[in-house]
């Protein structure tokens, strides 16, 4: 499974745009997904099909994702997790829950925002990871839990990816993209 989070300028946004909102309505239009997306939303208890809800989420070429890479992705811009078994916003849904994960952007992990609309999504991507000490704790060990078997991870680092770069992106002005893909 594959997670990143890019901030995009202008030039990038233009161009990658069309892109991923295709590839990400084409997730949003199945009926398959979004009644396993609802039904979590409801009630809350992760089950086998809300493992195969992201394991759903598989682009069949990866050009798009290479050229995107190679083009957007830098140490600066942009954050990556690759896991095995769990993907990484996987993790976050199971450890932060329906509460928490409504009020985040887009589809399943994955969004393209415009500076415009990242400043109107901040408020809720910050609430969703603002946590009491003690909360911070527990979800850290569901993040941890449910990554046990995937590849080495910094607690941390998955559970601040998606505040810490929705922020940068909003000071600089940037867009911001999320692309959580199966990689089949």
């Amino acid at each position: 499974m594959l997670w990143a989070v890019s901030a995009l300028d202008a030039p990038a946004l233009e161009r990658w745009a069309p892109v991923w909102t295709s590839l990400f309505d084409g997730y949003a239009s199945r009926e398959d997904l979004r009644t396993c997306w609802q039904g979590w939303l409801d009630d809350g208890q992760p089950d086998e099909s809300f493992a195969r809800m992201f394991s759903a989420v598989a682009h069949g070429g990866w050009k798009e994702l290479w050229d995107f890479s190679n083009e957007c992705a830098s140490e600066v811009l942009t954050d990556i997790h690759v896991t095995r078994r769990c993907s990484a916003p996987e993790a976050l849904f199971y450890a932060i829950g329906p509460a928490r994960a409504r009020s985040l952007p887009g589809f399943l992990g994955n969004f393209i925002l415009t500076p415009g609309q990242l400043s109107a999504a901040l408020p809720g991507i910050v609430a969703a990871f603002s946590f009491s000490p003690r909360e911070r704790i527990q979800i850290r060990g569901r993040v941890d839990e449910a990554l046990a078997d995937s590849a080495p991870h910094d607690i941390d680092d998955v559970l601040d990816t998606l505040p810490r770069r929705a922020r940068w992106a909003a000071d600089h002005s940037m867009g911001l993209v999320s692309i959580c893909q199966a990689i089949t």
